[in-house]
């Protein structure tokens, strides 16, 4: 038999019940367990990133332009250099009213004590109960 055939033998084929491997060719990983990864950065290319530092997001896009490679792959790589910085969480929008608010809103708007037995309802509905009345 051909030696390229039989290195294109898939897992299915040989015998292994990996549901997630299934049908995958071991041709996909020989390049990476033989050392041949080609997503391999230069060092001056690690060094161009070890310059920047810290690297955001806005600059893993304009080095994964500059080097042919994904943002990904940059991103993982200054993860990896540990010079990578993470973008501030964006701000929330404004706050949602709790189920307690409208209730007390409700109970307000009826001039009423307590009406905590509403809190069980949903939401839709007390919206629309306040809606009706006031």
């Amino acid at each position: 038999m051909d030696r390229n055939l039989s290195n294109k033998r898939t897992v299915a084929q040989s015998g292994s019940d990996s549901s997630l491997q299934k049908g995958i060719s071991r041709n996909l990983f020989s390049n990476y367990s033989q050392g041949e990864n080609k997503m391999a950065y230069t060092a001056n290319q690690e060094a161009a990133l070890i310059s920047a530092a810290p690297i955001t997001s806005t600059d893993a896009e304009l080095f994964a332009a500059e080097f042919g490679v994904s943002k990904r792959s940059v991103i993982s790589k200054a993860v990896t250099l540990k010079i990578y910085q993470k973008d501030a969480p964006r701000a929330r929008s404004a706050a949602k009213p709790t189920k307690a608010d409208v209730v007390a809103e409700i109970s307000r708007a009826l001039s009423s004590e307590d009406l905590s037995g509403l809190e069980s309802a949903s939401m839709k509905s007390l919206v629309a109960l306040l809606m009706s009345i006031g």
